[in-house]
């Protein structure tokens, strides 16, 4: 190889997410829940594994290991569709983290949005009702409000693990960032998020109290408090 081939040489990221079929699924954290395909187990959640349900384990065996545990259909399609965000998300990090030498964490409940179970042509209607009331849910998605606590609460633990204060870099989906902004700004909404930009970048700030919006695209930067 020579020295031009490579600096020209593609950059190769691996990305391992545990149990992704599960949380492409739309599982709740902490549900046993098992992805199912030709009669056995594909992936299963941690809740569920700790009742020894397993891979390749057949769909009855798993039931009688985890009377409770929540059956999903296997969906490569899903799977994938549901991964591009991800991607996404990390491509926005990954510039940032490798300048630092820092690694990219993945943390599901930074995930997309389920506005629907499954791709529809009127997905737009669904948004715009979606930010018109927030409890809007079609059967098998994610309301407004219930994206917005799974958030929160992810910015609560990352309060907790970094109680020494710090930056962080933090990358999601726009419709999940706008639904973040909306609990500290509530003049955030549809409009809002529509004129989001690709990327979008905002700074926010624990004043030892909550969560404070100080700039991003939209806001008037606000001077950092001494």
């Amino acid at each position: 190889m020579t020295a031009s081939e490579r600096v020209c040489a593609p950059r190769v990221c691996v990305v391992w997410c545990p149990d992704w079929p599960v949380v492409a699924a739309g599982a709740r954290p902490g549900t046993p829940a098992a992805v199912v395909h030709a009669n056995r187990v594909v992936a299963a959640s941690l809740a569920a594994r700790a009742d020894g349900v397993v891979p390749g384990l057949r769909r009855r065996e798993s039931q009688r290991r985890c009377p409770s545990l929540v059956m999903l259909d296997h969906d490569a399609g899903r799977d994938l569709r549901m991964f591009e965000p991800v991607v996404r998300a990390i491509e926005t990090v990954t510039p940032t983290a490798d300048r630092r030498g820092l690694k990219v964490q993945l943390l599901p409940d930074l995930r997309e949005r389920r506005l629907t179970p499954a791709l529809t042509p009127d997905w737009a209607d669904h948004l715009k009702r979606a930010w018109a009331d927030p409890d809007y849910a079609l059967e098998g998605a994610e309301s407004g409000r219930e994206a917005q606590r799974r958030a929160m609460a992810l910015l609560d633990l990352l309060r907790v693990r970094h109680v020494d204060g710090g930056r962080l870099l933090v990358g999601s989906h726009g419709n999940l960032i706008s639904l973040i902004l909306q609990v500290f700004e509530p003049g955030v909404d549809h409009a809002f998020h529509l004129a989001m930009p690709m990327p979008a970048i905002y700074h926010l700030e624990h004043d030892g109290i909550g969560w404070r919006v100080m700039g991003g695209h939209g806001f008037v930067e606000v001077a950092p408090q001494n």
